[in-house]
This record gives structure tokens, sequence and C-alpha cells, in this order.
């Protein structure tokens, strides 16, 4: 009985293989993969991006230990079995005897699983500060859907119709010859937060693809961006990178010095110097004087920690404080408990548009 479910389990084995050539082809080179696994340990320390820790389990536990097979996609199930065969033939050390086409390890390239529970109660549960998330405020509908690519979490997404089209649209990239994962970056789309690689846009994040429980969608959009270059082995983009990415800033060479403090609930909700309704998860500021909606990265010169925020409010009106901070901006300065830091603010600028080629017939 035991040899047939041995070679049961290994037709069932063989029978996967050609859906195990879909994985993608990583670098084998051990510096950079311990670099970016260090990177990515950095990155879930940082509240920016505890949305990945609290999915960085392997998918392989999670998915066999967790999920109901009925529950899956097709795709999945598929990994599901393959897995719980690993499993199997290691345990009884016959896995060194079955000649399949790509080791047992190999993840799909993309999969979309169903998840009961929505990402914040997990955090809440773990202790995890996310300041893109409201953990108090649990979502109506917590359905929703995890992206993962190449054994890593990417994404979690109320529409599922949305996941799988994210999906299908990263397999057709990575499987174009000229695809460089370094090309993926958030930026904006018709004024919403988005990820895109190149000038093709793969997600608009927005309320209609999250939970009610998001408060920044900026933020998540350069965290899931940053999940999916780390999935694909290339670096994440730091804080700074990514905003000057998404908006399109430089640096001018100008800066100020002095006093931060932050302002945050008594305020939320209501009308700011250039009439915006102040939100408190924004990454926003008030100064006295300077022009509003002017660009500032802001430098925490306590931890070097740096945001960059918009100014859209006056204020504050205690000296020797100059520069009142959002929540959200406190938040990743890590000067909440603080509360009054010395900053450096460098001006930013939007970069000027690059000139379009002339076409040879028309000089």
């Amino acid at each position: 009985m035991g040899a047939s479910l041995v070679m049961g389990l290994g037709a069932a084995a063989v029978n996967l293989a050609p859906f195990q050539t879909k994985a993608i082809a990583t670098s084998a080179d051990p510096a950079k993969t311990v670099s970016l696994n260090a990177q990515r340990e950095t990155l879930a320390e940082n509240p920016l991006c505890r949305l990945a820790s609290t999915l960085d389990k392997a998918p392989e536990a999670q998915l066999v230990a967790d999920t109901n097979p009925e529950q899956l996609t097709p795709q999945v199930s598929k990994w599901w079995a393959f897995n719980l065969f690993q499993r199997f033939t290691q345990s009884l050390g016959l896995d060194s005897l079955l000649q399949l086409e790509v080791p047992l390890a190999t993840a799909p390239l993309v999969a979309v699983v169903p998840t009961p529970e929505a990402i914040p109660q997990a955090a809440a549960e773990s202790g995890a500060q996310l300041i893109s998330y409201d953990t108090d405020r649990p979502a109506t509908n917590p359905q929703s859907h995890q992206l993962w690519l190449q054994n890593k979490p990417v994404a979690t997404i109320r529409s599922q119709q949305e996941a799988e089209r994210l999906a299908q649209r990263l397999e057709q990239l990575v499987a174009m010859a000229e695809f460089q994962a370094t090309a993926i970056a958030p930026t904006l789309h018709e004024d919403k937060p988005a990820i895109a690689f190149g000038d093709d846009i793969l997600l608009v994040v927005d309320e209609t693809i999250t939970h009610e429980d998001v408060l920044n969608h900026e933020i998540l959009a350069i965290q899931w961006a940053n999940n999916l270059r780390l999935a694909l082995g290339v670096p994440a983009l730091d804080m700074v990178t990514a905003q000057q990415q998404m908006y399109q800033l430089e640096e001018t060479g100008q800066s100020l010095e002095g006093l931060a403090s932050w302002y945050g609930p008594y305020f939320h909700g209501r009308l700011t110097a250039n009439g915006e309704t102040y939100d408190q998860y924004a990454l926003t500021a008030a100064h006295p004087s300077m022009p509003l909606n002017t660009y500032l990265k802001v430098t925490n010169l306590n931890n070097d920690r740096s945001v960059i925020i918009r100014l859209n409010d006056r204020g504050p009106y205690i000296p020797p404080r100059s520069l009142d901070l959002s929540l959200g901006a406190a938040r990743c300065l890590n000067s909440v408990e603080t509360g009054v830091i010395p900053y450096k603010a460098t001006i930013m600028e939007q970069k000027s548009p690059e000139p379009e080629a002339i076409a040879p017939d028309m000089i």
C-alpha cells in the first residue's frame, strides 16, 4: 500500500511539473539573496512596511495549515497539493528519488488566495503599528484576497477581479524579454496613488480595492510597490525616493532648520488654510509663512529619518517652533512620543518635463 501511495503521489507531482515551469528564475548569488532578505527584515521593522510583516509567513506553511483546499483557486489548489506532496516525500526521505522538471520548493509565479480575516485585525493582535491602517476600525466586509508573487506576499485587495487582473498582468510582464523589475515604482494616476511599470499603470490604490480602515493610500501604494520589487529580486525604494517618484519632485538646494511639533486628533476634519479638510493621517504640515502646497523633505535630526510633506496649513504659533507636522508625518519621523524635534527641511520642486524627441523628418 505504501508503494502504491508513493507512486500515486509521484504521478500527481509529475502532472504538476508544467505548472511549476512558470516560476521566475531567481539569482543564485548568495550575497544578493542575503542582502534582499536583510532589507525585507529592515523594512518590516519600519512602520511604513508593517503590512508586509503581517503577511511574512512561508506560503507553504500558511496554505497547508490554515487553508481549506475547496476555497482555493485552481492555480493555488495545484500549488497546495504540490507542497503537501513535498512535505510527505521529505518526511519519508524519498524526495531525492523523484525526477521532476524543477525543484520541489518552487512556488507558482502568482497566486491569488482568499483570506477570511482583514490584515489590520491580525496586525492589531501582533501589536504592529500600521500608519496606513486604522486598527481600531474593522472593515465592514473583511473578505479580501491576498496576492502572492514568487513565494512572497505583495498586497491584500478587496476586489477579487482586480487581484486576478493584476496577477495576469504580472505574469505577462515577467514573460517579456525586456522586463526589468527596477521599473516598478509608485506613481500618481489622475491624482490617485498607483503602482506603475514604467508608463504602464498596474494598479490604482484607492477605496474601490481597499477596506474602509485604510487611512493613507499613498503609503499603501509605496508598500505594495516595494513588496513587488522585493519579490522580483530588486531592492525596495526608501520612503523619500518613493515619494519623489510618486510626486515627480527634485531637491532645490534651499533648506531651513528649526523645531517641529505635530498636531492631530483635535484638528482632524477641520478646514486647513488652503481650504482642504485636515487629514491627520496624510503627509502634510503647517508653516507660518511659506507658500502653501510647497513640498518639503523633512529630516528628524535626532534619528535621520526623512519624509516628504506638503504644506497645507498655517502654524505653529508657539515660538520657537516653526513647523507643525501631521500625525502621519510624525509617525514616519518617529517623533510622536518625543513631541518636538529638531529638523532640517529641504525645499522640493516639480521636475521639469523632459522635452519630446523631434522626428528627423520634422527638422
